[in-house]
């Protein structure tokens, strides 16, 4: 009977136990995407890896920088979180923060030397992402920091401009016009930024592209 007993008390304590890691597990990433500073600040101070992931590969820089949570973005980061670990998906902490247009999260991730190149799977970089969502304040901050990206394409030989020429506004292809894009490049099928812009009917950006 008192083998028995000890059996039962170890089934209990055994799930009790393994709940309890799992639970703050969890909290610990609910907590990024909810911006809970102190959860997040007790949790690291404690020991806990600032650089652990989910079942997604997902990092807590990654959750709060997707969400905008600043403050906790700015704490990851004064503790050497690493800024370009990426997820099963191949995605960084940058690329969450620009196609949600995060506006401050990505100039402080780019401010903190995040790298700027190969930012998702399709190797797109961090310019031709904030194109895409005409995100102009940022897309000048990068180019400052790295104008070389202007013409740099991605797997499928898509430069910025030919992202802002499908999905930009007027001022964005001023932006890289005046950094010095190339007009001419063509992607792997053999379109220009005009062609793309006339296809998606973007009259206005293809005017912009037809003169000097």
């Amino acid at each position: 009977m008192k083998k028995l007993l000890h059996l039962i008390c170890a089934i209990l304590i055994v799930p009790v136990a393994g709940f309890g890691a799992q639970k703050k597990t969890v909290d610990v990433f609910q907590a990024a995407y909810e911006g809970k500073f102190s959860i997040i600040s007790q949790a690291i101070e404690k020991g806990s890896d600032v650089n652990q992931t989910n079942g997604k590969g997902e990092t807590l820089l990654m959750i709060a920088a997707a969400n905008g949570q600043n403050k906790v973005v700015k704490f990851l980061i004064a503790k050497k979180a690493k800024l370009n670990l990426k997820d099963k998906e191949e995605k960084t902490a940058l690329y969450y923060a620009i196609t949600n247009t995060q506006n401050e999260t990505a100039k402080l991730l780019v401010n903190a030397g995040a790298e700027l190149s190969d930012q998702s799977e399709h190797s797109d970089t961090a310019l031709i992402l904030s194109t895409s969502v005409n995100m102009n304040e940022l897309m000048e901050l990068i180019l400052k920091r790295d104008p070389t990206l202007i013409n740099k394409t991605n797997k499928y030989g898509k430069t910025p401009l030919h992202e802002a020429a499908k999905h930009g506004n007027e001022e964005t292809v001023k932006i890289l016009k005046s950094s010095g894009a190339d007009l001419q490049l063509k992607d792997e099928k053999g379109r220009t930024p005009l062609d793309i812009a006339n296809k998606a009917q973007n009259h206005a950006v293809a005017k912009l592209l037809t003169t000097k």
